[in-house]
C-alpha cells in the first residue's frame, strides 16, 4: 500500500543543501529550493577539461568545459563557410585538433559529416599545418566529396575550419573542435 502525507503546517526543506565547486564557495538552494548549474565554453585554458565554479549570492554553479571550440554557419552552395576563427597566440605553441561536423541540406533533405584529426603549430605569430590532417567524410546525394568538402586551414596567426558546400543546396553546419595544446 502507498501513502503520501502531506504536511500543510510547514515548509518543506529542500533535500540538497549545498553543492560545492572546484573553485569559489558551497551554493545553497534559493527560496523554491533550486541550485543552478549553468555550462558555458572557453577557448583561453590548458590546464583542465572542466571545471565548476560556485556563486553562493546567485545560488548558481558555473560549469566550464576548456580546449572546446564551436562553430556554426548557414550557406548555400557554392560558397566556402568559414565555421570557426581561432587566433593561436602569441606563444609557441602545437595544438593537436579533433574536429567533428555535422551538414543538413535543408533542399533535399539529406545529411553528411566529417571529421578531422589535423595538427597546428604557431611559431613567431604564423600558423602552420604540421602533415596532411587525417579526414573521413560520409554523406548523402550532393553532400558527397569532391562537391562537397570540409577543411582545416592555417592562414597567418589562425586556424581556421571551413565547409565548401556544393551547388545548388542550403546547408546548416555545425563543428566541434577539442584541441591539446603543448608550449
Amino acid at each position: 500500500m502507498s501513502q503520501i502525507f502531506a504536511d500543510t503546517g510547514s515548509t518543506p526543506s529542500a533535500d540538497i543543501e549545498t553543492l560545492t565547486g572546484d573553485q569559489g564557495l558551497a551554493v545553497g538552494p534559493d527560496g523554491a529550493h533550486n541550485i543552478n548549474i549553468l555550462a558555458i565554453t572557453s577557448e583561453d585554458f590548458n590546464a583542465l577539461e572542466l571545471q565548476t565554479v560556485g556563486v553562493p549570492a546567485s545560488n548558481t554553479i558555473t560549469v566550464t568545459q576548456f580546449n572546446t571550440i564551436l562553430g556554426s554557419a548557414t550557406g548555400t552552395g557554392v560558397t566556402t563557410l568559414t565555421l570557426i576563427t581561432f587566433d593561436l597566440g602569441l606563444t609557441d605553441a602545437v595544438y593537436v585538433m579533433d574536429i567533428t561536423l555535422a551538414v543538413f541540406d535543408f533542399t533535399n533533405d539529406i545529411g553528411a559529416g566529417c571529421n578531422i584529426f589535423g595538427t597546428i603549430r604557431t611559431i613567431g605569430g604564423v600558423a602552420t599545418i604540421i602533415d596532411t590532417p587525417d579526414k573521413v567524410d560520409n554523406g548523402e546525394g550532393s553532400l558527397v566529396f569532391p562537391g562537397a568538402d570540409c577543411n582545416m586551414i592555417a592562414s597567418g596567426n589562425n586556424f581556421l575550419l571551413q565547409y565548401l558546400v556544393p551547388v545548388g543546396v542550403t546547408v546548416r553546419v555545425s563543428a566541434f573542435v577539442h584541441y591539446t595544446k603543448q608550449e
